[in-house]
Formats: C-alpha cells, sequence, structure tokens
C-alpha cells in the first residue's frame, strides 16, 4: 500500500495537470503554440498513458489500454501534425483522463487491487508517477508561455 501523504501527492499533480487544460478554451487544446511543444492536450494524454504504461502494462501485465492509444500517446515527443489530430477533443480527454486517474489512486490505495510487484515497495512507483507528472506540468507552463507569447 502506498502512504496516504504520496497518494495525496499524487491526486494533487493530477489536479493542477488537468486544471490547465480545463481552463483552456476548447480551439486551444490541441493547438501548437511553439513547434518545439507539444499541445496540451497530447501532454495530458502523454501522462495518463505514460501512468497507465506503469500501472498497467507493467506491473499488473495488462496492455489492453496502452495498446489502444499507443500510436496517439506513446512516442516521447508528439511533434507530428497527424498525431495532434488523433488526440480527443477536450471534455472526452479530460474525461478519459480523470477516469483513469482516480482507478489509478484507487489501486494504489487498496492492497490487492494490484499485484505483488517490488515497484511498490516503499512508494517508489508513485514517486516516479510524481515525478513524471511534474515534467509535464513544467512542459505545460511552457506552452501557456509560448501561448502568452502568440498573442
Amino acid at each position: 500500500m502506498i502512504s496516504h501523504q504520496v497518494l495525496g501527492n499524487l491526486g494533487n499533480i493530477h489536479q493542477l495537470i488537468v486544471s490547465l487544460v480545463q481552463d483552456l478554451p476548447v480551439s486551444e487544446v490541441n493547438k501548437r503554440f511553439h513547434p518545439d511543444l507539444s499541445p496540451m492536450g497530447w501532454l495530458l494524454g502523454r501522462s495518463v498513458y505514460l501512468e497507465t504504461y506503469w500501472l498497467r502494462e507493467r506491473i499488473a501485465g495488462d496492455d489492453d489500454l496502452t495498446r489502444r492509444v499507443r500510436h496517439i500517446f506513446g512516442q516521447p515527443s508528439s511533434s507530428a501534425k497527424e498525431t495532434d489530430l488523433m488526440v480527443p477533443p477536450r471534455d472526452h480527454l479530460l474525461n478519459w483522463a480523470l477516469e483513469i486517474m482516480d482507478e489509478h489512486l484507487s489501486r494504489l490505495a487498496n492492497p490487492g487491487m494490484l499485484p505483488e510487484h517490488p515497484w511498490l515497495k516503499d512508494d517508489w512507483i508513485a514517486g516516479y508517477l510524481l515525478q513524471v507528472h511534474g515534467q509535464t506540468y513544467e512542459n505545460m507552463i511552457a506552452v501557456l508561455a509560448a501561448r502568452s507569447q502568440s498573442r
């Protein structure tokens, strides 16, 4: 079982990255504001994909969800306009992300919802996911800075 403090921190970073997408107009969620920066929607989707990859595919051995979205979010960065077009619209993306994040918090909080795995010891996987989401948050702030400069 992951400590309550670490679970709280993970829930907080989930909310931070989701709120950055929620606060954008629908027309700007999947828009590029700089050629070197992925759109906000892709960044959120990539962060959820990575969490799903580590918890479900690597720890639980279930690749169903990651396999279905790997063609969109499985690469380290989104540089292709074609990939941008595959990212779901804002509300669909947000519902998908929130549902998965809530499920993951539940799995991490309840013993037996994930199989025994060394990465679950000492809050290691949750700490790693905090770093992954923290990097996403930093990238999203860079996108928002580029957005403000493009106006």
